[in-house]
């Protein structure tokens, strides 16, 4: 299979499943309780705005709930994950930006951990059920 074969295929099969995609277990609930509490909050992620669309067009409320959502695409983003660049551009959106070290971001992939530690940001790691 060609490069270019295996990205349409894999296009056709997200096509499918993005717009079926389910929130993980507590996210609604977690992310809830840091807006009652102002604790400010935003996401940054590789998807482009495409897919994230696809993604979150069943959980509309829920992504309004975010201060703001850096996309893999957006023209601040030099570098998509895992390069530190998305980490760094998302948190100068809040006003004012805070200190690396008092950010916390929550990640699923252990090169993605290893990168937003380097930044001085803290993290959590929250496995994917799916992946070994």
């Amino acid at each position: 299979m060609s490069k270019v074969e295996l990205v349409e295929e894999s296009q056709t099969e997200l096509k499918e499943v993005f717009p079926i995609a389910v929130l993980m277990s507590g996210a609604e609930k977690f992310i809830v309780h840091l807006q009652k509490h102002s604790i400010p909050f935003a996401m940054a992620t590789s998807s482009g705005s495409a897919s994230l669309e696809m993604k979150a067009n069943q959980h509309k409320e829920f992504f309004s709930l975010f201060s703001h959502i850096m996309l893999g695409d957006d023209p601040k983003v030099q570098h998509s994950k895992p390069d530190p660049n998305i980490l760094l551009a998302y948190a100068k959106r809040f006003s004012p930006c805070p200190p690396m070290e008092k950010c916390l971001v929550f990640e699923d992939a252990l090169n993605e951990v290893e990168v937003t530690l380097a930044t001085g940001m803290q993290v959590v790691m929250v496995p994917d059920r799916n992946l070994s």
